[in-house]
């Protein structure tokens, strides 16, 4: 890694990913891993019906 980052630049990663991972970690664990990443894999009345 050329240029090294300084470790001010380095917190500012940590704290953009830190509150990042705090908006998207509630979402997830609301909705579940398996609705979310994989929504094929979840039974048809668990799903809302389609819109057409």
């Amino acid at each position: 890694m050329l240029p090294f980052p300084s470790p001010k630049r380095m917190w500012l990663g940590i704290r953009l990913i830190l509150s990042a991972a705090g908006i998207i970690f509630p979402i997830i664990k609301g909705e579940g891993v398996r609705q979310m990443f994989f929504p094929a894999t979840v039974p048809a009345y668990y799903r809302s019906p389609p819109v057409h």
